[in-house]
């Protein structure tokens, strides 16, 4: 399935691992200009509120997922 067929929940699993790739990456607080290296509980729970769906969408485009990418 790609990105536009994925349900809320699914949706914010990618939100979250976006935050995540950038810890990662250690760009994290700069992309969010926060003064954090990485996603904290709070973030996480407020992940709508950094990270618009329309952004996710476009950013996993050419991605196929599976029901196991999310279990």
């Amino acid at each position: 399935m790609n990105v536009n067929e994925l349900n809320r929940d699914q949706l914010t699993t990618l939100k979250q691992r976006y935050a995540f790739e950038l810890a990662d990456e250690g760009t994290f607080a700069e992309v969010f200009d926060l003064d954090i290296d990485e996603p904290s509980y709070m973030f996480l729970s407020l992940i709508d509120n950094f990270v618009s769906d329309e952004f996710i969408k476009e950013y996993y485009s050419y991605v196929w997922f599976t029901e196991e990418d999310f279990a």
